[in-house]
């Protein structure tokens, strides 16, 4: 009868660290999506903040252009100082517009990795807001020193 008990329990203690066995097999060969889906998360956020980089990078040139434009224009036009006034203050917005892209650059960390990757994440989606923010200040400068231009007469940007 004893031996009977004992080989039950004997044989429970086997199932037992056969079951713990192909579990932990199991769980640790099983990837970790949790950590996983915050690398996607991190990448996705980090490639829109490149490509809006890489699309204002493109845009620079039409600052600096515009920029020079209007200085050159504004000189030779023979306006009165109050009519220059929203001129004066195009060429100041194209100014701040790319010097608000130089300092983002200068600033931003491509290869950001905090310990945390919520941290990391969130990293990117503030540097996205930034680099946003920098987006429309040149879409709000272009746009109105083109205006300003083509009232000149000047149809020489593109």
């Amino acid at each position: 009868m004893y031996q009977y008990l004992y080989s039950l329990v004997a044989n429970f203690e086997m199932r037992l660290i056969l079951i713990s066995t192909v579990l932990s097999i199991t769980f640790s060969c099983t990837p970790n999506t949790e950590q996983d889906n915050w690398g996607e998360e991190i990448e996705i956020e980090k490639m829109k903040v490149l490509n809006l980089h890489d699309t204002l990078m493109l845009e620079m040139k039409d600052v600096s252009n515009l920029l020079k434009l209007l200085e050159t224009a504004t000189l030779d036009s023979g306006l009165d100082q109050q009519s220059k006034e929203p001129y004066d203050l195009a060429i100041v917005k194209l100014r701040n517009a790319d010097k608000d892209m130089w300092d983002w650059m200068h600033n931003f960390d491509v290869a950001f990795q905090d310990e945390e990757d919520s941290i990391t994440l969130v990293y990117f989606e503030n540097q996205f807001m930034k680099i946003d923010s920098v987006r429309v200040l040149f879409e709000s400068s272009l746009l109105n020193g083109e205006e300003l231009i083509s009232k000149l007469g000047n149809n020489s940007f593109p």
